[in-house]
């Protein structure tokens, strides 16, 4: 055991021949370290993840990176973001799924720019109790090979006939681009709205 003993702030500096420095300051309730990377690791790494190594919390000046089973807060929705998260990537691991929720509020996703969300090995799930909304002041783009819309209700002419009129057939263009029609009209647009190129086209 090493111990220090003194009524001021104790500081351990370290040093080589370039004197480039490390320092570690322990003061009255604080602790604070000076260096390019800062790292707590685990006296017991299977207690993590076979997939992993010993790293519990590592700061560098690019990432900051925290690695637990489970980050806990005493509050009923887990770990909890009060304001608000500013970053440029929200990334899970190789092994487990990243879940972003809120249970009784909304979960708000918002960019100066584009919102590119991609998944290279698995699904990407909205699931809301209520509405999932997207809005844009331009264009919603979605590129995929398949485009599913399930437990969609159907349409009853005769049991349904007095609302027919606020109901619409949904359209597509060849480029992609969406529109809607009447229900007792033909599926067809003019040449210049189907032809009209978006940013990516």
């Amino acid at each position: 055991t090493l111990t220090f003993d003194s009524l001021s702030d104790e500081k351990l500096v370290l040093k080589n021949s370039d004197v480039w420095e490390n320092s570690l300051t322990l003061g009255d309730g604080k602790l604070e370290v000076q260096s390019n990377s800062f790292q707590i690791r685990s006296t017991n790494p299977m207690d993590l993840d076979d997939n992993v190594d010993d790293i519990l919390f590592n700061v560098e000046p690019q990432e900051l990176t925290l690695h637990a089973k489970e980050f806990l807060r005493p509050a009923l929705g887990g770990h909890n973001i009060n304001t608000s998260l500013e970053t440029k990537s929200i990334r899970g691991d190789l092994y487990h799924d990243l879940r972003l929720e809120s249970r009784t509020q909304s979960v708000l996703i918002e960019a100066d720019k584009d919102i590119h969300l991609e998944s290279r090995g698995g699904d990407i799930m909205s699931q809301s109790y209520d509405n999932t909304i997207l809005t844009a002041n331009e264009a919603i783009r979605m590129q995929t090979k398949r485009l599913e819309f399930r437990n969609l209700p159907l349409f009853d002419k005769t049991a349904d006939e007095i609302n027919a009129k606020d109901s619409y057939q949904l359209c597509i263009c060849e480029s992609g681009q969406l529109f809607a029609v009447r229900p007792d009209s033909v599926c067809k647009a003019d040449a210049h709205w189907c032809s009209v190129q978006t940013n990516d086209q």
